[in-house]
């Protein structure tokens, strides 16, 4: 048994589905001490998605007529790409160098679409940046908040690359996390 409940007599369409996906970062806020971290964008790029078919056809010798080889004939594939009618758009931010406590920091998250933020790829280094789940996600605005361990050596050498993306991955935020170390 299945029932729909609407609060209006009639219902009618929530909002415009063909409003482009957009998404903001505000600053990095550390949740012990209230400091702001600043997000920088130094890089903007727009892209166009391509999408590729495959055209198959039979290869004919001078004659006109299919070449036969092992019994069957042989056909020919290409590969042909076009450009659709989909924009992206990539940002990379500034390296924010964080403090080298082990703190929790929050970002605020403006959107009008449905995002994901990935925990970063330490690329086999030693993991120091950790989301609070393995893959963050939410819809429209919201917060994300990330933990970072202890720095007792210098500088670390490995940076934390946290990707914002929205669902069609038409925008995509790149921000960079470097972390200082106590013996700086």
């Amino acid at each position: 048994m299945a029932s729909m409940a609407s609060c209006d007599n009639v219902p009618e369409n929530p909002g415009n589905y063909n409003v482009a996906c957009e998404i903001a970062v505000g600053s990095v806020i550390s949740n012990s001490t209230g400091k702001e971290y600043p997000i920088t964008f130094v890089r903007e790029i727009d892209t166009v998605y391509q999408h590729r078919y495959f055209k198959y056809d039979t290869l004919k010798n001078a004659n006109g007529e299919p070449v036969i080889t092992n019994g069957r004939m042989t056909i020919t594939t290409d590969t042909l790409y076009y450009p659709s009618k989909y924009t992206a758009r990539y940002k990379c931010s500034d390296t924010i160098m964080l403090p080298s406590v082990a703190d929790t920091f929050s970002v605020k998250i403006k959107s009008n679409a449905r995002w994901f933020a990935p925990v970063p790829d330490n690329k086999k280094l030693k993991q120091w940046f950790f989301n609070y789940n393995a893959s963050l996600s939410g819809s429209g605005d919201g917060t994300m908040q990330f933990y970072v361990e202890r720095n007792r050596a210098k500088k670390r050498a490995n940076i934390a690359e946290q990707i914002i993306f929205t669902q069609d991955t038409t925008v995509m935020l790149n921000v960079v996390f470097g972390q200082r170390g106590e013996r700086d």
